[in-house]
């Protein structure tokens, strides 16, 4: 039943996801007339292939939104990354105005254009000489193989003699026409190179606007955790355990994270895996009184929990609220006494089972929290975060169930 009711939680929370991501993405950005003055704002974020059509601005969040196409502005971008430029390329037979992520300026410009979600199209302009598209042509010839002549798929690199012809009075970078290939990295290398070649001090690599949460971090923090056992099958082990009261204590809690964003669903929605690392350790109570101060249960347990990040951008930071399941809920279990680890029968009389230490294996388990994300430089998040989480798992020497409750407050920083 509770299984099944988690179940129902998670598929509410990804339908509220969904709906909430359909919400207009607004961000502060900046508009370009046709006459150079520049006008200040919100802009929507839609994703390469629809900013590429048109701009969606609005003065602010109180006012009413207007849409620039190319023919309308010169350029439109985003504080924090992202200029689209107003530029007429030929996209296939037809000649047509259309916004063009601009990617490096200088001497030369390099231009990118994703268009449905396509593979990245690329173009160069230089003074007077509009923008050019970099192209590998594809070509069906008729060619000898294994002594037949068969029709063979033909890849010209016809890119490679645009740059040179762009880029042919900067000796240097002769040499690198060859060997360079179509994509945005070697093409911004090549061009931020020559602008450099030609005016040392006139080249600028646009920053691209961070999309999402695709990265990896560490949290560190406090948690609160209290266990309790249940009985599985019966045995003194079990009984032992489950007579007594385990208290809340509080511990380190130290993590890794990866996370992506969920484009499919929306921008604002984000899929993050986790591997944590906490700790119990407690004395056992009967009738609220430790009934021995020198026996003292541990436990080390690493998680990976699997969340569902949803963020709710604001202009100065960003609130979030979690929702996942802990894939390995997996513990450690042993027993000291009198600070040296003991095999459980030494510390529980009666208790025939002579192991040292008990694994617990995972069965079930979530976690639910909501936060604050607040963007740092290199286009970074600091963030801080309150969690709540249940997880169950089960000895893999003794017949009991162990549940955990944990309180976690942590604080988060990207790490690249």
């Amino acid at each position: 039943m509770k299984k099944q009711l988690f179940l129902i939680i998670l598929i509410s929370g990804l339908c509220f996801s969904s709906r909430i991501s359909a919400q207009k993405n607004f961000e502060s950005g900046f508009v370009v007339s046709s006459d150079g003055d520049t006008l200040k704002g919100q802009i929507e974020d839609r994703g390469f292939s629809k900013n590429s059509y048109s701009c969606i601005f609005r003065k602010s969040n109180k006012t009413e939104s207007m849409v620039f196409q190319a023919n309308d502005i010169s350029s439109y971008g985003f504080e924090n990354g992202d200029i689209y430029v107003s530029k007429e390329i030929m996209n296939g037979d037809i000649q047509e105005k259309r916004f063009l992520t601009l990617i490096v300026r200088g001497e030369a410009n390099l231009y990118g254009l994703n268009d449905h979600q396509k593979k990245w199209r690329y173009f160069i302009s230089k003074d007077t000489l509009g923008p050019t598209e970099l192209k590998v042509k594809e070509y069906y010839d008729m060619r000898l193989r294994g002594g037949l002549n068969k029709m063979v798929l033909i890849k010209r690199k016809d890119y490679q003699g645009v740059l040179k012809y762009f880029l042919n009075d900067c000796r240097n970078l002769k040499p690198s026409f060859e060997s360079v290939s179509l994509n945005r990295n070697n093409l911004t290398n090549i061009i931020n190179n020559y602008n450099y070649c030609i005016n040392p001090s006139g080249s600028e690599i646009i920053a691209q606007k961070k999309r999402g949460n695709n990265n990896l971090g560490f949290n560190v923090g406090l948690s609160y955790s209290k266990l309790k056992f249940s009985k599985n099958y019966y045995n003194k082990t079990s009984e032992y355990y489950m007579s007594r009261e385990w208290p809340g204590t509080v511990q380190i809690h130290l993590g890794i994270y990866k996370n992506w964003s969920l484009q499919f669903i929306g921008s604002n929605t984000n899929l993050q895996v986790e591997a944590n690392l906490t700790s119990y350790s407690s004395t056992p109570k009967i009738d609220g009184k430790k009934e021995n101060n020198e026996l003292v249960l541990k436990s080390t347990y690493f998680q990976t929990p699997l969340i569902l990040q949803q963020v709710f951008p604001t202009e100065k930071m960003s609130y979030f609220v979690t929702l996942g399941v802990y894939l390995s809920p997996l513990g450690y279990l042993n027993h000291t006494y009198n600070g040296k680890k003991v095999m459980i029968n030494k510390a529980y009389p009666g208790i025939t089972n002579n192991k040292v230490a008990v694994v617990e294996w995972p069965k079930s388990g979530w976690i639910m929290g909501a936060g604050i994300k607040v963007p740092v430089k290199n286009r970074k998040s600091f963030m801080v975060e309150i969690r709540y989480g249940h997880s169950s798992s089960m000895s893999s020497v003794s017949s009991f169930d162990i549940r955990m409750r944990k309180f976690d407050f942590l604080i988060a920083f990207d790490l690249f």
